[in-house]
């Protein structure tokens, strides 16, 4: 039995949410466990030139399955063993001194030999529950030691500043998220969310003036999150699950071929998550391992989205209205990148990486059993194309809002004239008298000026939602306009040239 039938076959019997929880490819104590193999395997190696190494390995392996769990989730702990490990194995300094790591480990010893868990976290009060496994949430005034000291130097190498203390409402609304993420998820989120050992909170400046939340594989353990998303259970919720699925799939990784080895060569193949507005560092052609990572974290949303939607009235009596990621946006973005996993990545993943794509991808169809067609795009380019309307529409709330009238009338000008010649193509005649009708109560075409000279910057996100709307209508999938892709090219197109001049515009 292959995977597809083998997944649909429990699936009918069983929710997806215990599904995802007891698979190995999702299950906790599995993964959990072959991580701690992996990270005593390393210590092991450290200790033959690395007293200190032995010694916390020694520790370790007479402790409480609970200590080694917190222990080896322990940030500081990972990256001491890792970048330990890489300076022994090359001879070149990396990531933290060497004195520093020894420090580490023994500190670590010692506090697991006075029964004292969590290095980062035993400082900490405040935690996401009540449970042994939930995270503890970063506080800037944690006593200084030296876990804090290499806490703060790889978060600000990263990241260029250090987290900073949520305000107790911040701290409430990650507690109800929680609650929230269990509601829907009650076997699934509390295995996931097992992962994260420490959640910490930035100050929205600097780098995270637009980042909403993140996680990396080198600070493995905890997940970082905006302040701007603490304000709401559902836009936490979110967040945090996202986040806490990377940290289950780094676990994973420590301890399986999910990659190839050499993936992250020099010229290693990449590709366009067509949502994202591109940058001038191509931020939004993704390798591998982040699209194998974005496949797995939408692929769960998916679910998670489908789950609220059907508890709606019951939920947001309790929590307010549901924000999260939408299913239809979860599972377009989930179908695109298994798509690329299978095609262009394949000879990019390791034994254990094809066969969670496969296992994934039955998930998936189980899911959505109506898939867009293969090469289908037009839907992921109105993503980006209406969040940029989003994006634009949302600098008119500035105190100083900029002045890109001129900007924003060319490109209303070309967008017009790209709606047109689409209709055309999809012999839509009748839809395009009623597009001119309606773009001309917006944008005075003769005078190349919005219809009313008030709020620009919304009149622009006005015709943007009218034009996405007029493609969609025409579509008949909701994927993609015709055959030929003539005029799916048009849509592709607009949308590429349009994201270019709106780079200075919403970067500003």
């Amino acid at each position: 039995m292959n995977a597809d039938s083998s997944t649909k076959a429990i699936a009918s019997e069983l929710d997806l949410d215990g599904l995802l929880a007891s698979h190995p490819f999702g299950n906790t104590d599995y993964i959990t466990e072959q991580m701690h193999i992996a990270f005593k395997r390393r210590l092991s190696k450290l200790s033959h030139s690395m007293d200190e190494a032995g010694g916390l390995l020694a520790a370790i392996e007479r402790s409480s399955p609970n200590c080694q769990y917190r222990i080896f989730g322990d940030m500081v702990v990972r990256c001491a063993i890792q970048q330990a490990f890489r300076q022994m194995e090359t001879g070149a300094q990396y990531g933290l001194p060497t004195e520093m790591c020894k420090s580490i480990f023994s500190e670590t010893m010692r506090q697991v030999q006075d029964g004292i868990y969590g290095p980062l976290g035993s400082a900490l009060e405040a935690r996401l529950g009540p449970g042994s496994h939930d995270a503890w949430i970063w506080r800037a005034d944690r006593p200084d030691d030296v876990f804090v000291q290499a806490f703060h130097q790889v978060v600000v190498n990263n990241y260029g500043a250090r987290p900073c203390t949520p305000e107790q409402r911040e701290i409430a609304t990650l507690q109800t998220a929680t609650e929230l993420l269990g509601e829907l998820l009650p076997q699934l989120a509390p295995s996931v969310l097992s992962h994260v050992h420490l959640v910490a909170a930035f100050n929205p400046v600097g780098y995270w003036s637009s980042t909403a939340s993140s996680s990396e594989f080198r600070l493995s353990g905890t997940v970082f999150l905006n302040q701007t998303v603490l304000v709401d259970p559902w836009i936490a919720a979110d967040h945090l699950f996202h986040e806490a699925l990377h940290q289950q799939l780094y676990d994973f990784r420590q301890a399986h071929s999910l990659l190839a080895p050499d993936f992250d060569r020099e010229g290693a193949p990449t590709v366009c998550s067509l949502w994202n507005m591109p940058d001038s560092s191509r931020g939004n052609f993704w390798d591998v391992h982040r699209s194998l990572a974005a496949f797995h974290v939408y692929t769960h949303l998916a679910l998670l989205a489908g789950l609220a939607e059907q508890r709606t009235q019951e939920l947001e009596a309790r929590y307010g209205p549901n924000t999260l990621t939408p299913r239809r946006t979860a599972l377009s973005r989930a179908h695109y990148l298994h798509e690329q996993l299978t095609t262009a990545f394949m000879p990019e993943l390791g034994p254990a990486g094809m066969k969670f794509v496969e296992w994934f991808g039955s998930v998936l169809r189980c899911i959505d059993p109506e898939p867009p067609s293969p090469g289908s795009y037009v839907h992921l380019f109105l993503d980006r194309y209406w969040r940029e309307a989003q994006n634009v529409a949302y600098l008119s709330k500035r105190a100083d809002p900029p002045d890109v009238d001129q900007t924003l009338l060319t490109l209303a000008n070309e967008e017009v004239q790209s709606v047109r010649r689409l209709l055309s193509a999809v012999k839509q005649d009748d839809e395009l008298v009623r597009f001119n009708t309606l773009a001309a109560s917006i944008y005075d075409e003769n005078s190349r000026m919005f219809a009313t000279d008030r709020a620009p910057l919304i009149q622009f996100a006005r015709l943007r939602q009218l034009n996405a709307q007029t493609i969609l209508d025409v579509s008949p999938d909701g994927y993609t306009l015709s055959e030929d892709k003539l005029a799916d090219g048009i849509v592709r197109d607009m949308v590429e040239a349009s994201s270019q001049a709106l780079i200075p515009v919403i970067r500003r």
